[in-house]
């Protein structure tokens, strides 16, 4: 079909540029012999003016219309062939069919894909690109999804719309200002948008995303990044260095940091396998397991997912004091979609970090998520008990304290802890509809 297609284009275009060459051309302007005539009949109507106002006797008028006339014979008898067509009109027309096809498809073979076919890779792009167009649809419904801001912030990443990303991003730590991971993730899209500069707002979104959470992996490397970019390769390669000894060997992003410390230590002319400094990985790591390949079918990729969730918890039950990899575990379940699974390692990650307020806010929004629209159980007003103690001003504390406030039927703590709360949430953050609703619905 596609070269039935390039012959019809080909052949519109030869006949666009032949036809003006092929078709009879039309005189610009009348022939020479209807030229003359024409000279010589006005020239003997002026004689006959002429002779009518008295400036030319009988005898000179017929003298001078006998010449005229006798010009207009010779003009009458003269031949009036057409000029015969040049060469360059002859084969010009016969030169432009066979070139503009020639041209075309070698230009289409040298530039063009005529074996084009969509790989995984790009299907998967057009899928999460409808997906980003439902979950647009989703946010203009419910533009208080801090999740749903976050996940479209992943999928414009995924898709190199950065722009677009930083956006969402944006909106989404309006929402949830004390998550480490959102705050690390929209460092990476500055960073990517930027071609992998680690520029000042990057920057300071690095040392919030590490004031929040020290041990966030992403923030990590990306600290490590820009002490490479600014000729501190020593400092960067210790970073690294760290970031690599702290990861579980199942995690995706090891191998990447693994692969950034050789090619640094090569630079500074260190052997990788003996970095001073460069110790085994974590005792509580487990053996390597492959990252999902791109050629993977959706089904496939999930159950590998899964299998990697699954062997972390599997784990986390033979080494149940590791706060950090319980956090993981909550995470990854609340992505999977297990709720319940996922409240229970928050639970775990609490009880190992009681003093930790962003666990404490994870394990509160957990028992809200399987609470969905019942009554909040009594474990959430002893979680949300505890974060305001740890974190009275902290704008995820307020809202909990509201929310367990408003179970136990106390409307006047839920007020005040949610005007407290809208004291300090920015003019233009969208949080705030949500807190205004939640005070409107008290009343």
């Amino acid at each position: 079909m596609i070269w039935i297609v390039i012959a019809a284009i080909c052949a519109l275009a030869v006949v666009a540029l032949a036809w003006p060459l092929l078709r009879a051309r039309p005189s610009a302007a009348p022939p020479r012999k209807s030229y003359d005539l024409a000279v010589y009949r006005d020239q003997l109507a002026e004689l006959d003016r002429d002779h009518e106002r008295g400036l030319l006797s009988e005898a000179e008028r017929a003298a001078a219309r006998l010449e005229i006339e006798r010009r207009m014979l010779a003009v009458v008898d003269r031949p009036s062939e057409a000029p015969p067509r040049s060469r360059t009109q002859r084969v010009l027309p016969a030169a432009l069919a066979i070139a503009a096809p020639l041209c075309a498809v070698g230009l289409y073979l040298l530039v063009g894909s005529p074996n084009y076919r969509p790989t995984e890779d790009q299907a998967q792009r057009t899928e999460v690109a409808r997906y980003v167009d439902r979950l647009v649809e989703h946010l203009r419904q419910e533009p208080d999804d801090a999740r749903g801001w976050s996940m479209l912030g992943r999928s414009y990443t995924l898709l190199a719309r950065f722009p677009e990303a930083i956006v969402a991003y944006e909106r989404a730590e309006a929402l949830a200002p004390r998550d480490a991971d959102l705050v690390a993730r929209h460092a990476e899209a500055k960073i990517m948008g930027e071609g992998g500069k680690v520029g000042a707002e990057a920057q300071q979104l690095i040392d919030r995303a590490l004031a929040l959470d020290p041990k966030e992996p992403r923030a990590r490397f990306y600290q490590g990044l820009a002490e490479a970019q600014a000729g501190r390769g020593r400092e960067a390669l210790a970073l690294w260095m760290a970031l690599e000894h702290d990861t579980p060997m199942e995690a995706p992003w090891r191998q990447v940091v693994t692969q950034r410390i050789d090619r640094l230590a090569r630079d500074l002319g260190l052997d990788p396998a003996r970095v001073p400094g460069r110790e085994p990985p974590s005792a509580t790591a487990t053996q390597p397991q492959p990252a999902p390949s791109p050629e993977m079918s959706a089904e496939d990729r999930a159950k590998m997912i899964q299998g990697m969730v699954a062997s972390l918890a599997a784990r986390l039950e033979r080494e149940p004091n590791d706060a950090e990899g319980w956090a993981r575990l909550g995470r990854s379940y609340g992505v999977l979609g297990e709720r319940e699974k996922s409240r229970d390692a928050w639970r775990r990650a609490a009880e190992l970090k009681p003093d930790d307020p962003n666990v404490l806010a994870e394990y509160a929004s957990s028992i809200l998520t399987v609470a969905g629209d019942a009554a909040p159980p009594p474990e959430f007003t002893a979680v949300a008990a505890a974060l305001i103690r740890l974190a009275p001003d902290d704008p995820d504390a307020l809202w909990f304290a509201g929310v367990a406030a408003q179970a136990r039927g106390d409307t006047q703590g839920a007020k005040e802890a949610w005007r407290k709360l809208l004291d300090r949430l920015p003019a233009e953050s969208p949080a705030r509809d949500e807190v205004l609703r939640a005070l409107a619905g008290l009343n």
